[in-house]
C-alpha cells in the first residue's frame, strides 16, 4: 500500500468516526492515530464473526484441515509479497 493510499485510507476513518488523529508532540510531520470508541466497537465486532467462521470452518473440515488450510493460505499469500 502506498503512503498515499494509507493516508487517504486513514482520513476516510477519520471522517467515518472510527479513528482520530492528533498531531505527534515530537514530530510535526507525523499524526497519532487511535481508534476511537466507535473504532474499537467495529474491531470487536469482526473479531467477533472472524471468530464464528472460524468454527464454523472447523466443524465442517475439521481443526486438522482448518490447521492445513490457513498454512495452505499463509503460503500462497507469501508468494504474493515476494
Amino acid at each position: 500500500m502506498t503512503k498515499q493510499s494509507m493516508s487517504r485510507l486513514v482520513n476516510d476513518l477519520v471522517a467515518e468516526g472510527y479513528l482520530r488523529s492528533e498531531a505527534d508532540p515530537t514530530d510535526a510531520r507525523a499524526a497519532l492515530i487511535a481508534f476511537t470508541a466507535k473504532g474499537l466497537r467495529y474491531l470487536n465486532d469482526a473479531h467477533q464473526v472472524k471468530t464464528a467462521i472460524e468454527l464454523h470452518y472447523a466443524k465442517v473440515l475439521g481443526t486438522r484441515k482448518l490447521s492445513e488450510l490457513r498454512a495452505s493460505l499463509e503460503k500462497l499469500i507469501a508468494i504474493r509479497n515476494e
